[in-house]
Formats: structure tokens, C-alpha cells, sequence
């Protein structure tokens, strides 16, 4: 079946069947040829089906020319191992990606141990699916292969959320940002990003949107920006203020910008290609999405080894104001915004700590920020935020009525939300008592004359 592979790639080969921890021959799979097989360049792995020479198929192994191999596995569009958030290149039938199958190149020089857990991964789904016994002593009937599949199309299966799991606490602090300059209205905007100290994306970005794409990075993640036709030009530190709607480089519908720290730039004559991190770890980077995160150790190690020793550019907007007692209006709009956010942030923890359902009704012009459900207990909440330690701030009117007529409305104020952030709750119509409502602005309107 192998002797038209070259000596690369049944070595490979033997690496993928060999191993302790493989589970590629488990649970009766077999490795077997198939009909189409271009000058035997590809087998695949899966289990005879009873009273047949046929197979249900689990993956695919396609010995290249160059002595790498792709593997392809099944592994469901559940799992989220496909694509920019996981370790997994999507795979096109017939120019259409098949959502369920994702692949992966291995080489001498690329292979590495989390291999095994992806076919681990791929052989529980591609099991369940096919009613494949998960032991001699216990094999699987219809009714609970059925239950299995649903399962896999619910939530992740054990071992899909062991291992993402592994990558949330490995490899989950570094991303790749695309400048998206492939798009007319991004042509040079890279400049405009570090001049700002920001990333910058808009519209539905891949259906995710602009604002929940630029917010997938938490604080202290790292930040590299790829540039297209160029590669990787700039690394940063995503801080802790978050997206905010803003037509400052694109002008487009659905803009957001994200403030970033720490930038390193390299000289525009040297940025770090595609080629030259792949050729250095074996890892081909997802530079096709806005927001990517890296899945290679060796590769981010990589990226940042080319990045020391290069100056970090001083900081380009202000820093949050000093813990003080004032801080009641905060006249610099970026900070302005920081502060309503954080605050919101800090908040919406409070009461998913809590084991609270949490809803933003903040753009539903409702008369608070937050809808907030546990069982049969519904809080509506406002949320203040203050840079200083004063708990003093701006109510609209549709707030304060929200406030005198609803019981369910709980206050809170969040002082030094930029450093230490603290707590201060209020329920319902006990605020009225604790605050002094001071008119700041009125609405004028001509008075009618009579018989006009």
C-alpha cells in the first residue's frame, strides 16, 4: 500500500501509528487504500463496517510530493478545533469548505505532540457518529450513538474540551491582528493604527463584528500586527480598555478602535514574514482573519526573539487620572469612555460571579445598562463609573424616572474603576434617599403666545 511513498513521509507515517499515544489503530480502526487514490498518495483510517468490506471513515492521510504529510480529520464544526480559532487549516470540496473535516501539514521539522490529542479528538466524534463501540465491554447502541451526536452538536466533547481547555491556559495569550489592507478602504490605514496606538476593524467581520473581534484579546494578551504583502510589522499588549465605536481610520459603517500599549515597531525594510516563520517553526500563520489567536508555541517564541532589543514606542494617550477625590466629569473623551466601560466590565463579573445571567440592554434606550437574571429574580442595573474615589455623576432623565418607578433598578457606583475599582450598591427607590439630585442642564422652548 506504501511503496510509492518516499522514505519522508512512511516515516511520518510511522510516527503517527507508532506512537503510545496514538489512537490512530484504537477501538478496531484500520488503516486502508482507497479506489481513489492518486498513485497511492493517500490512505485513510476508520473501522469495517459489520459484514462488509466498507469504512466510515475517521481521517485521511495524503503523502505530498515534498515528504510532508496532510492529515485530515473529522472532527465536527462543534468542536471550534477549524479555522482561526483552533490549530486546524479548513478544507475545500469542490471550492466549498467542508465545515466538519479541518487539516494539518506535518513535517520533520513540524510535529508536534498535540497531533495525538487532535486524533483523539476526531476519533470520539467520528465514534459516536458511526455507532463505533467506545470499549469491548461497553459498545455503543443506536439510541445512545443519537445522544452522542447530539451531544457533539450542544457542546464540546470531552476530549474537544480538554484540549481547548489545554490551549486557554498554554496558548491562548497571543494573536495575530490583519491591518486588512487588502480592502480599498484599508489601503495605508496601518499607519493611522500606530499613529493612534489602536487596532482598527469594521463591519461583520466574519459575522463576528468589529467590536467583539477587537475584544477577544484579555489585558496583558500579546498583539501581532500582520500586515498584507509585507508580514508582520508590529508587536503590543492589549491593555484593559476595551472597543469603542469610533470613524477615526477606516470611516467606515461599524468601525471600532481598541487602544494598545507597548508597541515595537520593526523597520519597514525588515518585517517578519509568512515564509520566514513558517521555515523557523513549521507553522503557517492565520493572517486571512481580522483577529487570530497563534496556536504554535514555537512560533510565537519565534516572533518574539525577532522583536528584542526593538525600542517600545512611548505611550501616545494619556494615562488614566491619579486616584483623587474628584474626577466627577472626565473631560478627555478616550478616558471617558474607558471609565464606562470598565465600570461595566467590573459589574457584569460581580454578578456572573454571582452565577447571574447578564444581558447589555445599554444601546435599548431602556433607563439602565444591564438586565440581569438568576431563576425567578430579574435586577435592572445601572452602572457609574468614576476615575476618582467621589461618587458623583450624570443621570439622565430616563434614568432617574427608571429609578422612582421601578423597584427591580439596582445602582451601582464604581469608584476608581481604572486602578482599584470599588463596589457601592444601591437598591431601587433607596437611592432617591442617598443622593442630591442637582439640575445641571434644562431644555428651553419658546412659550406659545396666546391665539398663536
Amino acid at each position: 500500500m506504501f511503496d510509492n511513498w518516499n522514505a519522508s513521509s512512511r516515516q511520518l507515517l510511522d510516527r503517527l501509528r507508532n506512537d503510545q499515544r496514538s489512537e490512530l489503530c484504537r477501538h478496531g480502526a484500520e488503516i486502508y487504500a482507497t479506489e481513489k487514490m492518486i498513485e497511492a498518495a493517500e490512505v485513510r483510517v476508520g473501522w469495517t463496517r459489520h459484514g462488509s468490506d466498507d469504512h466510515d471513515c475517521m481521517g485521511r492521510i495524503l503523502a505530498k510530493r515534498d515528504g510532508t504529510i496532510e492529515l485530515r480529520l473529522h472532527v465536527g464544526v462543534e468542536s471550534g478545533l477549524i479555522g482561526d480559532t483552533g490549530p486546524l487549516l479548513p478544507v475545500t470540496k469542490k471550492k466549498k469548505p467542508d465545515l466538519g473535516m479541518g487539516k494539518v501539514v506535518l513535517s520533520d521539522r513540524y510535529f508536534p505532540d498535540d497531533v495525538f490529542k487532535w486524533i483523539a479528538c476526531s476519533s470520539e466524534y467520528s465514534r459516536l457518529r458511526h455507532n463505533i463501540a467506545v470499549s469491548d465491554s461497553e459498545p455503543l447502541s443506536p439510541k445512545k450513538a443519537a445522544a452522542g451526536i447530539s451531544r457533539q452538536a450542544g457542546e464540546m466533547s470531552d476530549s474537544v474540551r480538554d484540549y481547548r481547555q489545554d490551549l486557554d491556559d498554554e496558548l491562548g495569550e497571543c494573536w495575530l491582528f490583519n491591518t486588512d489592507e487588502t480592502e480599498f478602504a484599508g489601503k495605508g490605514k496601518h499607519e493611522v493604527m500606530l499613529r493612534k496606538q489602536i487596532v482598527a476593524a469594521w463591519g461583520s467581520c466574519r459575522g463576528l463584528g468589529a467590536e467583539a473581534t477587537l475584544n477577544r484579546p484579555k489585558p496583558g494578551d500579546v498583539i501581532f500586527y500582520f500586515r498584507a504583502g509585507h508580514g508582520v510589522i508590529v508587536r503590543a499588549v492589549a491593555n484593559e480598555f476595551f472597543s469603542v465605536p469610533e470613524k477615526s481610520v477606516f470611516r467606515e459603517a461599524g468601525e471600532f478602535s481598541r487602544p494598545i500599549s507597548q508597541l515595537q515597531i520593526l523597520p519597514e525594510s525588515t518585517p517578519l514574514t509568512v515564509s520566514e516563520i513558517k521555515s523557523h517553526s513549521g507553522y503557517h500563520i492565520p493572517y486571512r482573519q481580522i483577529m487570530a489567536r497563534i496556536l504554535d508555541a514555537k512560533a510565537t517564541a519565534y516572533m518574539d526573539r525577532r522583536f528584542r532589543g526593538v525600542p517600545i514606542d512611548p505611550p501616545k494617550s494619556p494615562k488614566a487620572p491619579a486616584n483623587r477625590s474628584g474626577a466627577f466629569f472626565q473631560s478627555d473623551p478616550e478616558i471617558r469612555v474607558a471609565v464606562e466601560r470598565a465600570a461595566v466590565r467590573v459589574v457584569t463579573d460581580e454578578y456572573e460571579a454571582d452565577n447571574w445571567q447578564v444581558k447589555s440592554v445599554e444601546r435599548e434606550n431602556v433607563g439602565y445598562d444591564l438586565h440581569c437574571t438568576r431563576g425567578d429574580d430579574v435586577e435592572c442595573v445601572e452602572v457609574k463609573g468614576s476615575s476618582g474615589s467621589d461618587q458623583r455623576f450624570i443621570m439622565t432623565a430616563n434614568e432617574v424616572n427608571k429609578a422612582k418607578s421601578d423597584s427591580r433598578l439596582v445602582l451601582y457606583v464604581v469608584t476608581d474603576v481604572l486602578t482599584k475599582p470599588v463596589l457601592h450598591r444601591y437598591v431601587g427607590t433607596d437611592l432617591l434617599a442617598h443622593f442630591t439630585f442637582l439640575p445641571l442642564q434644562f431644555q428651553v422652548k419658546l412659550r406659545e403666545r396666546d391665539g398663536r
